[in-house]
């Protein structure tokens, strides 16, 4: 099996970082969650301090989940998908989120080869959720869940998401 199918999570040390599955406690893969629904290539800071004056501030310790329209694309052979920019990550770090997911099979953007936005968020601790699902189902806020295994020496897995509204 392997760390990265399907819907799934990314410890630090999915790209050199301090921090494999195992050694992440169980309460940072749940939480309240701020679901942001955006038609657009790339998410920037600009999008989300929108969102938050429309449905209410981030909190530190959420969870934010952009659901950009893809969840049912899974690149469908396109060379283009949509991602969070670099100032979008750096954003969320200021706000102390303890994760942060997409319903695309990368957080980055197409255009972003240098994969920032992981080498942003993993550094801080803050788990990625790729290729989640039933995001255009859910209300602004949901408390979340998506435990992995917690594999030692995992640099992802597998996980199965769940909202509670």
């Amino acid at each position: 099996m392997s760390e990265h199918a399907g819907t799934h999570a990314d410890a630090p040390c999915h790209f050199g970082y301090e921090g494999d599955m195992a050694s992440i406690p169980p309460e940072r893969f749940m939480g309240r969650a701020a679901v942001i629904r955006l038609d657009v290539m790339e998410v920037g800071s600009e999008h989300i301090k929108a969102w938050e004056a429309q449905h209410g501030e981030i909190q530190t310790g959420d969870i934010v989940l952009f659901g950009m329209g893809w969840e049912d694309r899974f690149f469908e052979g396109s060379e283009t998908w949509p991602g969070l920019t670099v100032d979008a990550a750096k954003y969320l770090v200021t706000k102390g989120v303890k994760g942060v997911g997409v319903d695309v099979a990368v957080v980055d953007t197409c255009t972003d080869q240098e994969n920032q936005v992981h080498q942003t968020l993993l550094p801080e601790g803050i788990v990625i959720y790729e290729n989640l699902r039933n995001l255009k189902e859910l209300p602004p806020f949901v408390y979340f869940i998506a435990l992995p295994l917690m594999l030692e020496g995992g640099t992802g897995m597998p996980v199965r998401a769940v909202a509670l509204i």
